[in-house]
């Protein structure tokens, strides 16, 4: 199961108001989501705004890392 599909649960799940099991798994994907997080510098969007595609290589690590099977 890929972070994107997990998040489409964790969504479901905090909708349902199920919020211990939300919780933990929440905990679980922590490390992964603040690595996604943390792809992502100030100014990317104006940067990318103005066709400065610099920020490019970090958003397709962060790509990645969302559809990488765990």
């Amino acid at each position: 199961m890929t972070l994107i599909e997990d998040i489409k649960k964790l969504r479901e799940l905090e909708q349902a108001g199920t919020k211990n099991v939300l919780s933990w798994k929440m905990l679980d994907h922590a490390p992964v989501m603040l690595e996604v997080l943390g792809c992502f510098q100030e100014g990317d969007v104006e940067r990318l705004r103005k066709g400065d595609y610099s920020v490019v290589q970090r958003m397709i690590y962060a790509a990645g890392l969302m559809e990488q099977e765990r």
